[in-house]
């Protein structure tokens, strides 16, 4: 995928909020992050049908951080957030254009 499509599909999203963007740290470095999204601004016409409902739109965890749990603490967090702001079902996006890699700096 390409970079300026990743970020019109996430960071650039109408819908996008920090508060559901979640970055696992550890010596100062990124390790692992989830990015989820509620519908709140676009496209209108399904801004109150879909409510309640919210979607994962991309994570990642570094390789040699994997099966430590570092995607179920950012899932967890991110699912208490999304709690809070009244969702009731959050799905994961599921794009068909291939594995993203990831830089890790």
């Amino acid at each position: 995928m390409p970079d300026k499509t990743l970020r019109r599909i996430t960071f650039d999203d109408p819908n996008y909020d920090g508060k559901y963007a979640l970055v696992a740290v550890e010596d100062g470095k990124p390790i692992g992050f989830v990015l989820g999204v509620r519908r709140r601004r676009e496209p209108k016409e399904l801004v109150d049908v879909q409510r309640n409902l919210a979607w994962v739109k991309v994570f990642a965890v570094k390789e040699e951080y994997r099966g430590k749990g570092v995607a179920t603490a950012l899932f967890d967090e991110l699912e208490e957030r999304l709690r809070e702001d009244e969702s009731e079902r959050v799905r994961v996006s599921d794009y068909s254009c291939g594995i993203y890699s990831v830089e890790w700096i």
